[in-house]
């Protein structure tokens, strides 16, 4: 009876260090895999400190300028000669002064752009800030991030 089982222990024997092995490459995959996805997302991190570091000082500087421009323009509205208001960068100085403050704007906007940006990337690569067990996706909102993204290459 020993004999059997010592036989059909090698007769197994193969087919299981081919099964281990393949169970061993799987695992090995798996191992690499998450090791890249950690590291893309540490490095993504970074992409994103940095973003939301630059649009900071845009952030906190923009209101300091609006105002800074607000008092510069008062003083060139009481200064400027009503007859002679042209010629600003190719505008009246009307046209010109509607423009810069469009401009800061725009600017504001950008930077509000950005921060979603940067905040919605970060959802993306910390899905578990919360803590380590798996959780449900709200298939919607990773959409809408999606389309977030796109948008400005659609546009």
């Amino acid at each position: 009876m020993t004999k059997d089982i010592t036989e059909s222990k090698q007769r197994e024997h193969p087919f299981s260090k081919r099964a281990d092995l393949a169970q061993s490459k799987l695992l090995e995959h798996h191992l690499i895999h998450y090791e890249k996805m950690s590291a893309l997302r540490v490095f993504v991190s970074g992409i994103i400190h940095e973003i939301n570091n630059a649009n900071t000082f845009i952030t906190f500087n923009l209101p300091i300028l609006r105002s800074y421009i607000e008092r510069v323009m008062l003083a060139l509205d009481a200064t400027i000669d009503p007859e002679n208001r042209h010629d600003w960068f190719g505008m009246d100085y009307g046209s010109f002064r509607d423009e810069l403050f469009n401009l800061l704007g725009t600017l504001s906007h950008g930077a509000e752009r950005i921060g979603k940006i940067a905040n919605n990337l970060t959802d993306v690569i910390h899905p578990r800030l919360g803590g380590h067990a798996p959780k449900r996706v709200d298939l919607r909102a990773v959409i809408g991030k999606a389309v977030t993204f796109s948008l400005n290459e659609i546009n």
